[in-house]
């Protein structure tokens, strides 16, 4: 859809329809997040007719590890105009990342205990979380040739909130006999910004620690840089096949404001289970808790640290059939915590009218082929709105649901330019 000045956001050499595009403050948003391992129907499956949720049905469910993915962006601004044969574009925008990770393993132990696994050594490891928040400003070139056009987007990245996980590694070993001990492996870090510190305890002489409660006040952007950027090209090998590449989010944010790094270097607990005294005796039960805890205490470090944004890598491909039609085929690969994404889409648009673009597409992604989209534009005076949705099948057969990608917004565009196209 590059009547909309938001698809440059996907490849900074796009030369966008308009020759002026301006974004309402707050109008512009997306909203995406994605089950792996799972969808939504092993969630509801697992709920029973009295609300509960059971985790063992959920479990016996599932084949391997589960994640949760969440992806926001507000759109605070943005300006983009032509000047010849550049595009020179402004914005600035809240985007937060979110990716949690657990095994299987972990979630059979929260589902059925540790009887489940009794004899074994089983490892949790493979656990992850990060979760960040950030205000990004862009600014952006494209500069447009007879055949190609190349683009780049310079980003200057504030951090809010981090929450990250590094390494973490949980063995539990659990005794072929009920009355031997069992014995938990510990080690990994965590690293957070901005965020309470559960460490510390809650008084101090008294008084409210501040460093285990949020406050906004803790919020200081300026103390965690940032740099990225994003890179475009374009081709028109004949007047109606268009083919283009891009890299986006290739940077970093750097966390300097209260920052707590949480270490956990091989700590092993040997758990011989609770006696009858400890179940009944309210102070003897704390004690042994108190125990634990101090088993497990982390080394907490307030230093610095840095985490790399989840990058993509889009190889795209347009032929326009006519005037008002046109066909696409996308493939996408984002690289995050390490891991790869790879994606598929294959879309048809048709343009109705002078202002209006309706759009569908079909996508391959997180192991789920039933990925139908669908998205329009429309174009009223100077008032330009636009909706798309990822997976459509969800409002009829909402148990098959994995991803689900949402975008809706309203621009201001001026000055149409003519199309390239030569039928």
């Amino acid at each position: 859809m590059n009547e909309l000045n938001q698809s440059t956001y996907l490849n900074p050499a796009f030369i966008s329809t308009y020759e002026q595009s301006y974004g309402i403050p707050g109008l512009s948003n997306t909203l995406a997040f994605q089950f792996t391992g799972f969808s939504l129907g092993n969630i509801t499956d697992a709920i029973s007719s009295q609300g509960f949720f059971n985790f063992t049905n959920f479990y016996n469910s599932i084949n391997s590890g589960i994640g949760i993915k969440l992806f926001t962006q507000s759109d605070l601004f943005h300006i983009s105009r032509q000047f010849g044969h550049y595009q020179i574009g402004l914005h600035m925008s809240v985007r937060s990342n979110t990716e949690t990770y657990f095994s299987k393993d972990f979630v059979g132990f929260i589902a059925k205990g540790n009887d489940l696994y009794a004899g074994q050594d089983v490892s949790f490891s493979g656990t992850k979380i990060q979760s960040t928040t950030y205000i990004e400003t862009g600014v952006s070139v494209a500069r447009e040739f007879e055949k190609f056009t190349i683009g780049a987007r310079f980003k200057l990245l504030n951090g809010i909130t981090d929450i990250t996980t590094n390494s973490l590694d949980v063995h539990y070993l659990t005794a072929s006999n009920s009355f031997d001990q069992s014995t938990v492996t510990l080690s990994g870090s965590i690293n957070s910004s901005g965020l309470p510190d559960p460490n510390h305890q809650d008084t101090v002489n008294g008084r409210v620690n501040t460093d285990t409660v949020f406050s906004p006040n803790n919020i200081k952007p300026l103390s965690n840089l940032g740099f990225a950027i994003d890179l475009g090209a374009t081709y028109n090998v004949t007047p109606r096949l268009k083919i283009a590449a891009s890299a986006i989010d290739l940077g970093f944010i750097n966390w300097n404001n209260k920052t707590y790094n949480y270490n956990i270097n091989n700590v092993t607990i040997n758990f011989p289970g609770l006696n009858t005294l400890q179940l009944k005796d309210s102070a003897a039960k704390q004690q042994f808790v108190d125990s634990l805890k101090n088993l497990v205490k982390t080394n907490t470090n307030r230093n610095s640290y840095s985490t790399m944004l989840p990058s993509r890598f889009i190889l795209s491909a347009d032929y326009n059939l006519s005037l008002r039609d046109r066909v696409g085929a996308l493939f996408q690969l984002q690289y995050f915590m390490n891991t790869f994404y790879p994606s598929f889409a294959f879309s048809y648009s048709r343009k109705i009218g002078t202002n209006w673009r309706i759009t569908s597409n079909y996508a391959i992604y997180n192991n789920s082929f039933t990925n139908i989209g669908l998205g329009t534009s429309v174009k009223f005076g100077a008032f330009q709105f636009y909706v798309m949705q990822d997976d459509i099948l969800f409002y009829f057969i909402p148990s098959t649901m994995r991803t689900l990608y949402l975008r809706f917004g309203c621009n201001l565009v001026w000055g149409e330019r003519r199309t390239r196209v030569r039928i």
